[in-house]
């Protein structure tokens, strides 16, 4: 390298600087990050907008600062606050690195019109010529990602900017708009109502006895050595056994759901009751089931 191309080298190493870091790579890495931590944030307010729903129901009146006083809804507050100061970390993490990258890039474009303005001059033969170019082309190059890097950072919604003021409007469109119908209702007034759930306790006894029958009749044509009577009486109980599982799992799922609304639900009783039932009921079923496949086995021999 000679003297001259040393001489262009080091200027270009100082406009860089801090900047050899702000790559686009990184920019798109930090854009993610906003857009991840925003999608955790809505998540927790969708959760706050139903906990404060769950209140204003009963008095719409309450305002935001009241109810932030309940634990739930406090919880799922905090919750929104933290993942929304990660994206604001991450878009100031971009900021600065849009920044760092342009004024690099204001340094570069003196230094660039210099060593054109310099390579105009200099013969084709001239020893520094190549070096020179190489440098110049560098510079292109890293004046075109600082260029993609503000067009990233300029996509980014204002609001994904501002997390705290998102907030602020999405809590305030909340309180103005009328409480949304609870989840749990819809449920309950379907799969949790004492009717229901008293037509269903007896049809998980009836298939349960079914299921009974259903296998002692299999083994009886497995002892006989009747195949058509096994396999007829295998998919009776079998279909019992689903019906009995489906009821234990769709009603776990429930409750892990809606546990809180259960437990204040002044159909407490009965609907816990129902629920032990189902799952008492498929345990059972799930060891009769097992070992009548053992003895159809056995009496098949």
């Amino acid at each position: 390298m000679t003297d001259d191309s040393k001489k262009f080298e080091a200027m270009y190493k100082k406009c860089r600087g801090a900047s050899k870091d702000c790559t686009l790579k990184e920019a798109e890495k930090l854009a993610k990050r906003i857009k991840y931590f925003r999608v955790d944030a809505l998540k927790f307010f969708e959760q706050l907008e139903e906990e404060i729903a769950n209140f204003r129901r009963s008095d719409s009146d309450m305002k935001f600062e009241e109810l932030k006083k309940e634990k739930n809804v406090n919880s799922a507050y905090k919750d929104i606050k933290v993942n929304q100061k990660k994206q604001l970390d991450a878009w100031n993490e971009l900021e600065e690195l849009e920044v760092t990258a342009a004024g690099s890039a204001t340094c570069l474009k003196k230094l660039a019109a210099e060593i054109d303005k310099d390579l105009k001059k200099r013969p084709k033969t001239d020893k520094s010529k190549s070096d020179i170019e190489k440098l110049e082309k560098q510079i292109d190059e890293d004046l075109k990602e600082s260029k993609e890097i503000s067009a990233l950072v300029n996509k980014v919604p204002e609001l994904h900017r501002e997390p705290a003021k998102e907030l602020e409007l999405l809590i305030t469109k909340m309180m103005k708009s009328k409480p949304a119908e609870s989840k749990y209702s819809k449920v309950a007034s379907k799969m949790l109502a004492k009717t229901t759930l008293g037509n269903l306790v007896k049809l998980c006894t009836k298939a349960f006895k079914t299921l009974e029958q259903s296998m002692e009749s299999a083994i009886m044509a497995a002892r006989e050595g009747d195949p058509k009577g096994i396999a007829t009486h295998y998919k009776e109980g079998n279909k019992q056994l689903q019906t009995i599982t489906k009821l234990d799992k769709d009603y776990s799922k429930i409750k892990k759901s809606f546990q809180k609304d259960i437990d204040s639900s002044p159909d407490n009783k009965t609907i816990e009751d129902a629920i032990k039932h189902f799952s008492k009921t498929r345990d059972d079923a799930d060891k009769l089931w097992k070992n009548a496949l053992a003895e159809i086995k056995n009496a098949s021999k």
